[in-house]
């Protein structure tokens, strides 16, 4: 019988990730509170090996797939699972992850993941864009646009400043970039378009949610 490669590929991510999450928690989290120097640089190194290794090389079809409503390849979402493992108060992690939930149609999880990464940085603009467009999609049209109008009041100079300091945010702005891509550009245009839909109480019906 023939398998699909597809999904041949996509058991072995499984597979291969499964197996080294569960050996790095229990390494991870092996190191006590009080542990020694030394046992502190292991742990870091070991987060450090643990994210290079599922790290995307390029953030195109990320982006791309985000942008024509097509669900996002699985080893984004592995690399942004073993992210928010490792630094579980790195808002970045938990937005990205939500986007690929959100691209799956798995909007319970997609919410949970950007309510956390609110939690921990409420100044990012595409967060609540996102949970904006979740909400359209969902057909609960009054909470989207509520969640649009606090986004209109997000200083755009908060999300310039996590595109900076956030390294995963970062990664993908830099990739993007050689591309063409100017997340300032984008940045404005979605501000002009929100303060539209929310003024107009009207948005596009086929909204996809938007890398950034």
């Amino acid at each position: 019988m023939r398998i699909d490669q597809k999904w041949s590929s996509g058991f072995l991510v499984v597979g291969v990730f499964l197996g080294l999450l569960i050996l790095c928690i229990v390494l991870f989290r092996g190191c006590s509170s009080t542990q020694t120097g030394h046992q502190s640089y292991l742990r870091e190194r070991l987060r450090i090996k643990a994210l290079n290794f599922f790290m995307p090389s390029q953030y195109k079809d990320f982006a791309n797939a985000l942008e024509n409503g097509q669900v996002v390849p699985g080893s984004y979402e592995v690399y942004y699972k073993v992210a928010t493992e490792f630094m579980p108060s790195d808002f970045a992690g938990h937005y990205l992850l939500g986007l690929c939930y959100q691209s799956q149609g798995r909007g319970e999880q997609a919410e949970e993941a950007y309510r956390k990464s609110l939690h921990l940085y409420p100044g990012f603009f595409w967060t609540y864009y996102n949970i904006g467009v979740l909400y359209w999609q969902m057909g609960q049209k009054d909470l989207a646009f509520s969640v649009w109008s606090t986004a209109l009041k997000v200083p755009p100079q908060a999300t310039a400043k996590a595109f900076l300091t956030e390294k995963l945010l970062n990664d993908c702005v830099m990739d993007l970039k050689a591309e063409n891509y100017d997340p300032g550009q984008h940045l404005q245009k979605a501000y002009e378009d929100l303060a539209r839909w929310v003024g107009e109480k009207q948005a596009p019906e086929d909204l996809h949610v938007m890398l950034f």
